[in-house]
C-alpha cells in the first residue's frame, strides 16, 4: 500500500519472516542491505511486523 503511493518505487516482500532459519535470515538482511546501498537507490523505506524475538 505504501509503495503504490510513490511513482517509481519497488515493493519487495520476503514471504518467510519468523518461519526462516538463521542462516536464510542472515542471507535476506545482506541482499536487502545490498539493495538499500546501491548509489541509484534515492531512498529506503523499511516496515516490519513489529514482532520481537
Amino acid at each position: 500500500m505504501v509503495a503504490s503511493q510513490v511513482q517509481g518505487s519497488v515493493n519487495v516482500i520476503i514471504n518467510t519472516g519468523y518461519a526462516d532459519v538463521q542462516a536464510n535470515t542472515n542471507l535476506t538482511q545482506r541482499v536487502l542491505t545490498g539493495f538499500a546501498l546501491n548509489p541509484n537507490v534515492f531512498a529506503v523505506v523499511i516496515i516490519g511486523l513489529g514482532v520481537r524475538r
